[in-house]
């Protein structure tokens, strides 16, 4: 969805600016480790995460989570510069990757990993970017969920994808009226990208762009939500 975004919004000759949860979770890790002792398999692990493998490429490094503070931490900021980017003017375009799913309990003491897709909600309301912020809710179950997940070059295994990643955390008809107009959703159970290219074209044209044109006033912030990282 986000690589069919960027190509439709640059073709209108909107400029792009990337915000992605996947990524910024990489970077909080890099830092929650940075000054863990290297382990014979050569892994670090720090006060919130382990770095299995950081020398992969940006969005393939192989991480692992012990509680939800740095997600959590993540997805606020993204919301909250949002707040920031949005007041540029002329055809500028936040497209902000989020994952939601169900929060997360890693036991007494930890934080647990806020991800229900209400928490979106309440940050948008709470950073006052829902009027200016436009939610494509891609939704997809378990079952294909890990099937695409075992053919990524840095797949969890399994057991692990499904135990962070289960089914749950959805949008809800109550949160769902909550950003009104400016919020679709979008099935991705299958796996013909033909298909889902033009879904997500439909979208684009009925929904994204009617609202960014709006009264010839680009609106400022694109917010795509989804369930797979």
């Amino acid at each position: 969805m986000v690589r069919h975004l960027t190509s439709f919004l640059t073709a209108r000759g909107f400029e792009i600016s990337l915000l992605s949860d996947r990524l910024g979770l990489e970077e909080a890790i890099l830092m929650d480790t940075r000054d863990a002792p290297i382990a014979q398999d050569g892994s670090q692990t720090g006060p919130h995460s382990k770095l299995i493998d950081g020398s992969r490429p940006a969005g393939q490094k192989q991480i692992h989570v012990l509680d939800g503070t740095l997600l959590n931490r993540v997805h606020e900021e993204m919301i909250a510069s949002m707040r920031i980017l949005q007041r540029k003017n002329g055809k500028k375009v936040v497209l902000a990757e989020y994952a939601i799913g169900p929060d997360i309990s890693f036991g007494e003491e930890k934080e647990p990993l806020l991800q229900d897709a209400r928490h979106l909600v309440d940050h948008l309301e709470v950073f006052e970017v829902t009027g200016a912020t436009l939610v494509i809710d891609v939704e997809a179950q378990l079952g294909s969920r890990v099937i695409r997940e075992a053919r990524r070059p840095d797949a969890m295994a399994p057991e692990t994808f499904q135990k962070y990643f289960p089914d749950g955390g959805e949008m809800t008809e109550a949160d769902a009226h909550r950003l009104g107009d400016h919020y679709r959703q979008l099935n991705n159970g299958g796996d013909d990208l033909g298909i889902f290219y033009q879904e997500a074209r439909d979208i684009f044209e009925t929904f994204l762009f009617p609202h960014l044109t709006v009264e010839g006033n680009p609106s400022k912030i694109e917010k795509s939500s989804r369930k797979e990282m």
